[in-house]
């Protein structure tokens, strides 16, 4: 086996819920669920035949077939901390809170790498969860900036790589098994050829906002007020006719510079419940509201 210890620190309020609902904690199915979105995110151009068989080599499956996963995760707490009531509605009075893991908390993420199935390597797994940390997060509202977290060291030394557009390039040609498939300009990274019959959130476009704030709270409250009010099929519609979408648009926390936060934006592929004709899409208007 192969050690990779992560120290990370929240960076917007984590709200994941753990054993016990009203109290959260850090949860290692909940990260390693994030990982496997990810990366079947980024890999849109396998058949869904060769994605699930892929995915279950490196993830695992009940099928005997496959095994176990290819490596395990922890998480550990390094700081004592005390939940709090965080408002994930912050454009909204009073909004809904839920308890959550406080901005500045420290924990330890450990991973165990199986080194003797050829399958995946550790500076692979290394990648995924750095690109995992910028473009994702845990726990509740992480489409609209909650549960942000960033690196601080990676097995005891400093990670202080700057967040740019290069970067985030750089880890997702690394991670997919198409480097190919994304390419980067002064928009953004964009994917370069769309597989039509892959019916599922696959990552289109990657875009950072140069509009960073000091305060992760005035940020999380023009995201919430943004996505209220260019709310669509587009970007994740709550509820129509007891049909739920999840919002193709994901918006991201990461630090910038003079410690500022500033939004990550991911455009997934939406994928629209049956029946859901003609919808209304108003992605462009919320992303240009953040960018």
């Amino acid at each position: 086996m192969d050690t990779i210890t992560f120290l990370c620190r929240v960076i917007t309020p984590m709200a994941l819920a753990g054993a016990n609902k009203n109290l959260p904690e850090f949860r290692a199915p909940s990260l390693k669920g994030g990982l496997r979105f990810w990366w079947r995110a980024l890999n849109s151009k396998y058949s869904l035949e060769e994605l699930w068989s892929r995915e279950a080599r490196i993830f695992g499956s009940s099928d005997e077939a496959f095994g176990r996963s290819k490596f395990d995760v922890f998480i550990k707490e390094v700081d004592n901390y005390k939940p709090y009531g965080a408002n994930l509605l912050p454009h909204k009075s009073p909004g809904a809170k839920a308890k959550a893991i406080p901005v500045g908390t420290e924990f330890e993420v450990i991973f165990n790498v199986d080194r003797g199935r050829d399958v995946i390597t550790k500076s692979w797994v290394r990648d995924l969860f750095i690109l995992f940390s910028i473009l994702g997060g845990l726990g509740k509202r992480v489409r609209r900036g909650f549960g942000s977290f960033e690196v601080l060291e990676i097995d005891g030394k400093s990670f202080d790589k700057e967040v740019n557009m290069e970067f985030v390039y750089e880890l997702i040609r690394k991670v997919s098994s198409f480097p190919e498939l994304y390419e980067i300009d002064k928009g953004g990274i964009s994917i370069t050829e769309v597989n039509k019959s892959a019916k599922y959130p696959f990552l289109k476009k990657v875009e950072i906002g140069k509009n960073c704030m000091s305060d992760y709270n005035d940020l999380l409250k023009k995201v919430g007020q943004a996505s209220h009010k260019y709310n669509s099929w587009g970007t994740g519609s709550p509820s129509y006719r007891d049909k739920r979408l999840a919002s193709p648009i994901y918006v991201s926390v990461i630090k910038g510079k003079h410690n500022s936060f500033c939004p990550i934006i991911s455009t997934l592929n939406p994928v629209y419940p049956k029946g859901v004709e003609d919808p209304v899409d108003k992605s462009k208007e919320f992303k240009e509201a953040l960018l």
